[in-house]
C-alpha cells in the first residue's frame, strides 16, 4: 500500500478533511479568554505563492498532521531522492524529525 502513489496520495487527502484550515486558528490580538498565549506560528507561500498567515494550530491538529506525515513515504529509491533535490530533501527529513519528537 505505500509504495502505491495513487493510494497513497487517496489516503493524503483523506487526511487532510480531518482538519479544515489545516487545523489553524487565529486569536485576535486583544482577546482577553486568552492569557499566556504564545507568539503565532508565521507561514508563507503555504497556501499560495505569496501569501502570509499567523495563526495558533490546535495540538490535536498538530498531532494529525504529524501522523500523516509520517504515513507518507519520503521515496523508495535513489531516482527519488536525486529527483526532490537537496534542499527539498533536507526539508522534509527536518520536517519528519520535527513531527517524530512533537510526537514523543
Amino acid at each position: 500500500m505505500l509504495w502505491n502513489k495513487t493510494r497513497m496520495k487517496q489516503i493524503h487527502r483523506n487526511w487532510q478533511q480531518l482538519f479544515p484550515r489545516r487545523g489553524y486558528v487565529k486569536v485576535k490580538p486583544n482577546d482577553t479568554k486568552f492569557q499566556n498565549i504564545r507568539a503565532p506560528f508565521k507561514m508563507d507561500s503555504v497556501q499560495e505563492p505569496g501569501d502570509h498567515h499567523e495563526d495558533y494550530i490546535l495540538a490535536v491538529y498538530l498531532q494529525l498532521h504529524c501522523l500523516s506525515i509520517l504515513a507518507t513515504p519520503m521515496g523508495t529509491s535513489r531516482e527519488e531522492w536525486r529527483a526532490l533535490g537537496e534542499k527539498k530533501v533536507e526539508k522534509k527529513v527536518e520536517h519528519r524529525s520535527h513531527c517524530v519528537e512533537y510526537l514523543r
